[in-house]
């Protein structure tokens, strides 16, 4: 009997230790961020798993990354982070790629990366989250080149393509409405008004959000200005009479001009006309206008 108790010990010391480590793995409190959350793009990213910091992305390539969501794409308990991988940096000339990161036995896995467009949202399919990813194809058959929405889905730490959907319409400026419905706006001339600085204490924020405009678009206007402005200072302030629109205040980083153009239904190329924007970085507590068809 002594014996068999000195044998049975260990195993039951070992179950304890299994049960130990599934319950610490269920109850892990992980947390990501990064050293700069202000931007759209982060230039790492960091997980704190009970109070233990592990380096995920240590960005000395300048490669461009965003965090997309966080979910429980496994469907492990824990959540994993999705990434962008933004190829072009802020510009058009190529589509993004995702992969996610996983907490598991003790550290972090990387997916493989996938996609090559634009992620537009998660989805439950097969009883877990999934990915869909609007990518831009080859088609061999037909030597062109396509939209599609993809699904994606993690096992066992392998993005894998579920189902492709029928080729999305989508033109140049990546909205599904057709980019002419808005020639008025982007073609509309630069009419403005002057507004003399007359006190102290006002900002080019102060103004553009008095005249529903935007900083970048009353740069544009006055050559060479700066971030502060004078008494006595004359500012040309952009006149848009041409079209209706909505006020949009980015509160997000994971806002982009691509999402704006998918809930407002506008394509993005208009978006930067109607807000004098040259490229397509937006920054937490701008406000932007969002046209309207009249």
């Amino acid at each position: 009997m002594l014996i068999n108790s000195y044998i049975k010990l260990p195993i039951t010391l070992f179950f304890l230790l299994m049960i130990t480590e599934i319950i610490f793995s269920q109850k892990a409190l992980i947390e990501y961020f990064s050293s700069d959350s202000s931007s759209y793009m982060i230039p790492d990213l960091y997980a704190s798993v009970n109070g233990k910091q592990h380096t995920l992305i240590c960005n000395k390539e300048s490669d461009c990354f965003s965090i997309e969501s966080v979910k429980d794409y496994n469907g492990d308990g824990k959540p994993d982070i999705l990434i962008a991988h933004i190829l072009g940096c802020g510009g058009n000339c190529c589509g993004n790629s995702y992969f996610i990161f996983s907490f598991h036995n003790g550290g972090f896995i990387k997916s493989n990366e996938v996609g090559n467009g634009n992620f537009l949202k998660n989805e439950h399919a097969n009883s877990q989250y999934s990915i869909l990813i609007k990518s831009n194809v080859y088609n061999s058959e037909k030597n062109h080149r396509r939209w599609v929405t993809e699904r994606y889905i993690l096992k066992n730490n392998t993005l894998s393509k579920i189902k492709e959907y029928q080729p999305a319409k989508i033109n140049c400026s990546d909205s599904d409405y057709n980019i002419h419905q808005w020639s008025a706006i982007l073609k509309q001339n630069n009419s403005y008004f002057i507004h003399p600085v007359k006190k102290q204490g006002q900002s080019l924020w102060a103004l553009a959000n008095k005249y529903k405009t935007s900083v970048e678009a009353i740069k544009k206007l006055n050559k060479n200005m700066g971030d502060v402005i004078h008494i006595g200072d004359k500012l040309k302030i952009p006149e848009n009479n041409s079209f209706k629109y909505r006020m949009h205040k980015v509160s997000s980083n994971d806002e982009s001009l691509w999402k704006l153009s998918q809930k407002y239904h506008v394509p993005v190329e208009v978006i930067k006309v109607a807000n004098g924007l040259t490229d397509n970085i937006i920054k937490i507590g701008e406000f932007l206008k969002i046209p309207e068809k009249n």
